[in-house]
């Protein structure tokens, strides 16, 4: 009661509305944990790999029990980098700070673990195997092959990859693969100024440019998806647009439906996927953010803030190791242990990750804070 007339007491121009909208603040936040569980099960493709080959079949016994792969390479984890995208340019649409400190905040949050996490990563492998040469001199190789042949240009790429025209085309990622999107985000984040000009002065005319180079551009240093991802998010922002409230539009008994034929569709005539079937996921988990922010709210939130954590530490070697060990002592027979180490090995790998982040958020904050992007 007394709150009540106190706010009534306020000019109404003094009440400050929230920069971000606690329902999207909300349901972005249920989402990012989930999101980076489905990228760390995506990684963890080895028995996925038959979907590629010309012997695939729709209504097969191999197609039955590798469906948990299917579905999750071809569609639930396809949401999840041009959703990161779409968020991130959502909210610097939203705070719209002065550029210059922009990028002091982007630098601290993207730059500072971008180059931490290859640095610690090989740096541990260097003294790992130094280590074993002191301890074991006369059965380890006593050189170190794993940096000693680099050159300048290998190690550069170990850090912001590179885009070599005599490799097909293809852009060479980070010595941390998922990086990638590290090192693209701070691109478009950088690019910004540009976005917000080219949606102002004409957005049908940006946005058509914009479908252009997704569609028929070749790759530059960054790719067009998560460039368009990233403008239609910052569209978003600059307007005040829920994207989540367009997502909800769409009824279950229909969306379901439609993600299962585009599913099918789309995977037995390309054997992988394409840019409809990803926007319809998007659709798909932007919707479901509403499930998990009423019914499990708190403990998303609160792993949410180990999400980067979880994303940077699952790759290269941490899932691969982890990997190699199930292999070591329950080879791989049958269907059973196929699916078994899907499951087990991906979803252990988030569970070791997350509790090692909160150890050292809990013990080390200084160590943990840097690498986590001060998150």
């Amino acid at each position: 009661m007394e709150q009540t007339e106190i706010q009534n007491q306020v000019p109404a121009a003094e009440i400050k509305k929230p920069l971000i909208p606690g329902n999207i603040s909300k349901r972005i936040t249920a989402l990012r944990y989930l999101l980076i569980v489905f990228v760390v099960l995506a990684h963890n493709n080895k028995t996925y790999l038959f979907i590629q080959d010309e012997a695939f079949r729709l209504f097969s016994w191999d197609t039955f029990i590798h469906l948990p792969q299917i579905l999750n390479y071809t569609f639930f984890a396809q949401a999840a980098v041009p959703l990161f995208f779409m968020f991130s340019a959502y909210l610097l649409a939203k705070k719209n700070d002065p550029y210059a400190l922009m990028l002091k905040k982007k630098s601290k949050g993207l730059l500072s673990p971008f180059f931490l996490w290859p640095a610690l990563t090989i740096g541990i492998f260097i003294a790992i195997k130094a280590a074993a040469i002191l301890i074991f001199p006369d059965k380890v190789n006593h050189t170190l092959p794993y940096v000693s042949e680099w050159s300048l240009e290998d190690w550069i790429c170990a850090f912001i990859g590179k885009y070599p025209k005599h490799y097909n085309n293809h852009l060479f990622e980070p010595y941390i693969g998922p990086f990638y999107y590290v090192r693209d985000l701070f691109i478009f984040c950088a690019l910004s100024p540009l976005i917000r000009l080219g949606i102002k002065k004409c957005r049908l005319a940006f946005f058509l440019l914009v479908l252009l180079l997704y569609t028929r551009a070749p790759l530059l240093f960054f790719g067009w998806s998560g460039f368009t991802y990233f403008s239609l998010g910052y569209f978003c922002g600059m307007y005040g647009l829920d994207f989540f409230e367009f997502a909800d539009r769409a009824p279950w008994k229909a969306l379901i439906p439609i993600s299962v034929f585009a599913i099918i569709l789309t995977v037995y005539y390309t054997g992988t996927t394409s840019s409809v079937l990803v926007l319809i996921s998007c659709i798909f988990m932007l919707k479901f953010s509403q499930v998990i922010a009423d019914h499990c709210y708190e403990p998303a939130k609160y792993l949410s803030g180990f999400s980067f954590f979880l994303f940077a530490i699952h790759e290269p070697k941490f899932l691969n190791k982890l990997v190699d060990v199930w292999y070591h002592f329950i080879p791989q027979k049958n269907w059973f242990t196929d699916q078994a180490e899907f499951f087990i090995v991906g979803l252990g790998t988030c569970a070791i990750a997350t509790l090692i982040g909160i150890a050292l958020k809990k013990f080390c904050p200084k160590v943990f804070f840097p690498l986590n992007g001060g998150r």
